[in-house]
């Protein structure tokens, strides 16, 4: 009834036999009492019929998908790998945004609290982001400088740094 799985693929396990079997013993059986400890999931889930998917990332199973139920079938094994394979793709890609979202909050409070001063203009000249450090040295808040054009605190003789900002207004 059990196996080894030794590479990442979904099993059919129908224990419907067996359950039977121990049944025909009769109640208080040595066979019945020990059903719950020699197949837990037939425990777990009171279901003799059940798919065991792995949910795999990479090369490697980082959970199983259990689904138990009287109706299943041997055929049911290929529509519910393709369910585990999405699962998985979904699982791995939240993995990856919340790993995102803590980068992101990481990079923010270190441009915040350098002591220089650092301004990003969108294409337009216009102010985006200003961390605390710039805002003092032009002598605005930072919620101030931010929407501001950079010619509201550039003076007219430093705007023309490079090239690009000669075409500024």
């Amino acid at each position: 009834m059990y196996r080894a799985v030794t590479q990442a693929e979904t099993l059919f396990d129908d224990a419907t036999e067996w359950v039977s079997a121990i049944h025909e013993g009769g109640e208080g059986t040595t066979a019945e009492a020990e059903a719950p400890s020699v197949d837990p999931l037939l425990a777990m889930t009171g279901q003799q019929k059940r798919i065991i998917a792995p949910l795999v990332v990479g090369d490697e199973v980082q959970a199983l998908l259990l689904i138990a139920w009287s109706a299943l079938a041997e055929s049911d094994v290929s529509a519910v790998t393709v369910f585990a394979n999405q699962a998985a793709i979904a699982i791995e890609n939240a993995r990856r945004y919340r790993e995102t979202e803590e980068l992101s909050a990481f990079n923010e409070r270190l441009i915040i609290s350098m002591a220089e001063g650092i301004t990003v203009l969108d294409e337009t000249g216009t102010v985006t982001f200003a961390n605390p450090a710039a805002a003092e040295m032009m002598g605005y808040a930072v919620d101030e400088l931010v929407g501001l054009h950079s010619t509201a605190y550039i003076p007219t003789d430093q705007r023309a740094i490079d090239g690009k900002q000669e075409d500024m207004p």
